[in-house]
């Protein structure tokens, strides 16, 4: 599965209509704006595949090489 885009624009949209109908205090609004974006931001990034072809060898030592594939 590729990065989520729609579904980071979707939870960011969530989070502004609920920061705008809050009636909550303005610490208490920043708090929950600020773990909500950090929520929203950490599922995107989580949401990546990586997706290896080839390039590393490990022979009885430490991994080398180039690592050959890519973020999707």
């Amino acid at each position: 599965m590729g990065l989520d885009l729609p579904g980071l624009k979707t939870n960011l949209k969530e989070l502004y209509d609920a920061t705008l109908v809050a009636s909550v205090d303005a610490e208490t609004a920043e708090t929950n704006f600020i773990n909500g974006l950090a929520t929203a931001i950490d599922t995107y990034v989580r949401s990546a595949s990586i997706v290896y072809t080839e390039g590393l060898t490990a022979p009885g030592g430490p991994v080398t090489g180039d690592f050959i594939g890519g973020l999707e």
